[in-house]
């Protein structure tokens, strides 16, 4: 997916630039559409039902509030099940993506 194409915020395509950089082209699964201009979800590669939802609206700048989404629990009766974070630095992301979604740096 051609970063620059997504109607989303600058601070998104810029946080999607890092991302591909740290990462690669397909460490993770971009969800075209989102609710929001400043925020994206990117799924597990194969595993659309792990997923994190990440955004900079009402965050510090250069700072992310992320979703960490995990499938329905149905053994549990738990549904929706998520892990939430607020003004996270780039770090910090890095170490959630990589545990949350199996990704390694490359």
């Amino acid at each position: 997916m051609n970063i620059w194409t997504l109607d989303k915020d600058i601070s998104i395509k810029h946080l999607l630039l890092l991302l591909t950089h740290q990462f690669g082209d397909n460490a993770f699964e971009l969800e075209s559409i989102s609710e929001n201009e400043k925020s994206i979800r990117v799924n597990k590669r194969g595993d659309s039902t792990l997923s994190v939802y990440i955004f900079t609206y009402g965050q510090k700048e250069n700072h992310y509030g992320v979703h960490l989404e995990y499938p329905d629990l149905i053994e549990t009766n738990l549904s929706n099940t998520l892990d939430v974070y607020d003004n996270i630095n780039y770090v910090s992301l890095c170490g959630l993506l990589q545990v949350h979604l199996d990704v390694n740096p490359m």
